[in-house]
This record gives structure tokens, sequence and C-alpha cells, in this order.
């Protein structure tokens, strides 16, 4: 008898251990801190106009709260310039035709400071760039399948964007 209770004692404690590693990995899953990326903005004639590293906003969630309710960059990494965060829009691609969603809209909406917002197209080429101002609730749409929120002090035309892993 001492087996079988030993046995099944076991095996309600390795489902308990189950259970709570599974609420670990879903509760991660829905964290909505950003991971981060370095990315570097280059003239058409490769010189570096901006770069540092960016809080990285790659799903539906984490793109919706974006930079609301901060008033600094803050990425995390000592030693690294924040220089603001970048939205990836590629999980929004019309997987039927390939094509990115011209609907993708942003706003300024519970941001307390002003930004300047970099519109980038598949082939990493600037195609629009905003001055975003603190607040707002007006919506800025384009085409672009990455967008780029950073200082507002930034000119940058006819740029592109390298993207790697922070």
């Amino acid at each position: 008898m001492r087996p079988v209770v030993y046995l099944a004692g076991a095996i309600i404690f390795v489902v308990f251990i189950l259970a709570v590693v599974a609420s670990g990995q879903n509760a991660s899953a829905n964290d909505r801190t950003p991971g981060l990326v370095y990315v570097t903005v280059l003239n058409q004639s490769n010189v570096v106009l901006l770069h540092g590293e960016a809080l990285y906003a790659n799903t539906t969630d984490l793109q919706e709260v974006g930079l609301m309710n901060r008033s600094v960059f803050f990425c995390g990494k000592q030693g690294r310039a924040c220089i603001g965060e970048l939205f990836d829009f590629n999980n929004r691609v019309n997987a039927t035709s390939g094509t990115q969603n011209p609907g993708i809209c942003m706003w300024m909406k519970n941001t307390p400071m002003n930004l300047q917002q970099i519109w980038f197209n598949s082939t990493f080429s600037e195609v629009y760039d905003y001055q975003g101002q603190a607040e707002s609730t007006a919506s800025v749409c384009n085409g672009g399948l990455y967008v780029l929120e950073t200082y507002p002090n930034v000119t940058i035309a006819n740029a592109r964007i390298e993207i790697n892993p922070g």
C-alpha cells in the first residue's frame, strides 16, 4: 500500500510543478515589456545620423503601449545610448498578397513628450517622417513596416535603417 501512496504523491507533485512552470510561461508570453534592438540610421552616403539602443515593439500588445506615460527614453542597459522605440509591423503584412497594410496608424495619446516618427519600408528605406506632439490624439497613418520614435529634434531625410539584436 505504501508504494502506491508514494507514487500518487509523486505524480501529484510533478503535476503541480508542471502547472507552475506552464503558468510562468503564459505570464511571460503576455508580458508587456518590450525587448531591445540596436538601431543605426544612415543617410545615402552611409553617414551615421543616429545610433543606439531602442525598445522593440513587435507585438500588438507592445505596440498599443508604446512610449505612453514616459517622459524620457530608458532602455535598461548601461553604457548604450537609448534613442527611443522601434515598432515592427511585419506581423501585419497581408499573408495573401505579401503587401504591407497601409492602414497602420500611430498616435501620441498619453505620451507626455514630443517625438519624431520616422517610417521605413520593407527595404529599410525611409518613406515618411512626422513630428508627433505630446498628448495628441491625431492619428498618423502610413504604409511603412517600421516606425522609429525618437528625439523630436532629429532631422533625417532619405535615410535607411539597420536593425540588430540588442
